[in-house]
């Protein structure tokens, strides 16, 4: 496939400039990694001088992988470690990071999820470090996760929280910051800690009683509007 135009003056104006083999890596097979070697026709734009590589759609633009790879590390990446999944297909772990960032960033862009009614703060323990993890806890889902329980994080985030006047109630650690936070950034929010809730349980504006559902913060989904 000739190129068009010039990526960078957009000018039409190209020559063939020779080849040039490229190596990219695809998908693992039986356990194997693959790679797999391409003579790419290369062009010299006449109006810049700038070089360029005949378009193939199935290669990724950004890394020396195929479309296929790419899309088998982003599936990947949910269910395993970055560590296992960068050894199975013979990348730097640092590169599998940045592949699956920029599919985060992606889906972000496309997805927006419903801010809860019934929002609860806790923490989970991750490599030695506390995150603090939001969760939807009507509807029994993880909402997000940030980097850090410390004040800092969980306030930038409810300061640009989107739909943030939908919450109604708030229950959470007994850890002052995040009550500290919720009073700054959710004012119209009753809040309650999760001791609270368990041992007295608390009415809701449809006066039904929320009991046990206080302290379920685990989940495994998403709500979300496509």
């Amino acid at each position: 496939m000739v190129p068009k135009a010039c990526p960078d003056c957009r000018s039409g104006r190209l020559y063939g400039h020779g080849t040039n083999g490229q190596t990219y890596r695809d998908t693992p097979i039986h356990g194997k990694t693959v790679q797999i070697t391409v003579n790419r026709r290369r062009y010299r734009c006449q109006n810049c001088g700038k070089t360029l590589f005949d378009p193939i759609p199935d290669l990724d633009a950004k890394r020396l992988a195929t479309s296929r790879l790419i899309a088998y590390v982003r599936a990947n990446c949910f269910q395993e470690p970055f560590a296992v999944v960068a050894r199975r297909v013979a990348m730097d772990e640092k590169t599998v990071r940045q592949i699956f960032g920029d599919y985060v960033e992606e889906l972000e862009s496309t997805i927006r999820f419903v801010t809860p009614r019934i929002l609860g703060i806790g923490e989970i323990k991750i490599i030695g470090d506390y995150r603090a993890m939001i969760t939807n806890i009507e509807h029994h889902t993880l909402f997000d996760m940030r980097e850090s329980r410390k004040k800092p994080e969980p306030l930038a985030y409810f300061k640009t929280l989107r739909d943030k006047d939908r919450v109604e109630w708030v229950a959470m650690d007994m850890y002052h910051v995040y009550r500290q936070v919720v009073q700054a950034t959710l004012p119209q929010a009753r809040s309650t800690t999760r001791a609270e809730a368990g041992v007295q349980g608390f009415a809701f504006r449809n006066d039904k009683l929320v009991e046990r559902n206080l302290l379920l913060l685990r989940a495994t989904d998403h709500q979300c509007l496509y």
